[in-house]
């Protein structure tokens, strides 16, 4: 008799009732157990999959902007990320919006784990050194280069707008000055970050520099606060100077009266 049905006999009947068996076959969980690996293993990648990698000289992109290319090829490392283009646009917007939350995450609660327990140095290894955030601001350095004038502009724009922890290079904040005046499009979104890095010594002058990408566009936010410096030093009269020189004469005779 087939091991999936049971059969008794009724209490006071000569008849006989099938009974459900009380466990599946081996055979059936095996079954069902490979058709649901099989269905989450669709799923998986029909959602995680993303965009296609770029490759450049058979390398990843990915391998070029987490500096893993960097100590053996430092010279090829700059060559590759000049010739990145717009056919990297979907990968590299894909990466920045999507930054590796997760892992680093996993990493930084290891790095933890490993500093705090002797057992832990003892039996795994020291975990290296955080590269998800060296690539995920690295392809915001080359969105910024690439993405103004196509469909990514506006997002790529508030990922840059969203860094919070740039990396420990010293002119970091310097070069996501150069970053956000790329955005001249949206100098709504751009231009009140850049007015606080005016009162920054480490970004004035750059965020100096950025302004004079927008022009005119950066008169009404410079305007009124170069009118309220006084002192030496005016970086919002300086940048109001480069920008839109006509509005700065008339700041210059504004203050003589």
């Amino acid at each position: 008799m087939n091991e999936d049905v049971v059969s008794k006999k009724e209490k006071g009947s000569d008849k006989l009732a099938l009974v459900a068996p009380t466990s599946l076959s081996r055979r059936t969980r095996a079954l069902i157990a490979v058709s649901l690996l099989g269905i989450i293993t669709t799923v998986v990648v029909l959602v995680f999959r993303g965009t296609p990698e770029p490759k450049y000289q058979g390398v990843g992109l990915s391998k070029w902007l987490d500096g893993t290319m960097a100590k053996p090829e430092p010279k090829r490392m700059r060559e590759v990320m000049r010739s990145v283009g717009p056919e990297a646009l979907p990968w590299l917007f894909q990466a920045a919006e999507g930054e590796p939350q997760f892992r680093y995450v996993l990493y930084r609660k290891y790095a933890q784990l490993y500093r705090s327990s002797s057992i832990v140095r003892w039996l795994l290894p020291k975990p290296g050194p955080d590269l998800s955030h060296v690539a995920h601001y690295n392809a915001l350095l080359l969105l910024s280069r690439l993405a103004p004038g196509t469909a990514y502009e506006e997002r790529s724009l508030s990922a840059i707008l969203g860094l919070r922890q740039p990396t420990s290079k010293p002119n970091s904040f310097e070069v996501e000055c150069g970053m956000l005046s790329q955005f001249t499009n949206y100098p709504n979104k751009v231009l009140p970050t850049l007015l606080i890095s005016l009162t920054n010594t480490r970004t004035v002058d750059s965020a100096i520099l950025a302004f004079q990408r927008f022009g005119t566009s950066a008169t009404p936010v410079l305007y009124p606060v170069a009118l309220s410096e006084t002192g030496f030093v005016r970086p919002a009269e300086l940048a109001l100077k480069k920008s839109d020189p006509a509005a700065y004469e008339k700041l210059l005779a504004e203050k003589a009266h």
